[in-house]
């Protein structure tokens, strides 16, 4: 077994699995709860990372002038109650594939935006390239030639 793990394929492909595995996990708690991790990155910006309904959304809120607060929220809701405007199309400014984008500037010095990335396409690339390379065969090192010595034949 020892032989397996041999070269830098075999431990990348298995990181490379265990990150997919690990993704997929989130993408299937995804389907029934809403968990967001929030920060105040600077004086005026609100940062958020949001799992929910199969997709991992993005979110930086500019609230204008305030007084520094900083803090870390998390928070798990149920999806059918956190995350249903996300799920429309209509919302969205891009929206393809489940890949989308949306920033709306409400006065001068506020706006939000939003970016949303579905697991799928996170996980499967993760599992296609750690299949490669676990179940691609090991290149056979090509033995180094020996070079004479010149000055060896000389004396």
């Amino acid at each position: 077994m020892g032989e397996f793990f041999k070269g830098w394929r075999r431990k990348v492909g298995v990181m490379t699995l265990v990150l997919a595995c690990v993704l997929s996990v989130g993408w299937v708690r995804s389907q029934t709860l809403v968990e967001t991790i929030e920060f105040q990155s600077d004086r005026r910006t609100v940062q958020s990372l949001i799992s929910g309904g199969g997709s991992l959304c993005w979110q930086t809120f500019c609230e204008g002038e305030g007084p520094k607060r900083t803090h870390l929220w998390l928070s798990v809701t149920h999806a059918e109650s956190g995350f249903r405007i996300y799920s429309d199309p209509d919302f969205w400014s891009s929206y393809l594939f489940g890949f989308a984008y949306k920033r709306l500037d409400i006065w001068d010095s506020q706006w939000y935006r939003v970016l949303m990335i579905p697991y799928w396409s996170i996980v499967a690339p993760l599992t296609l390239l750690s299949a490669y390379l676990l179940l691609s065969k090991p290149r056979i090192a090509k033995p180094k030639k020996e070079v004479e010595s010149t000055t060896a034949d000389r004396a």
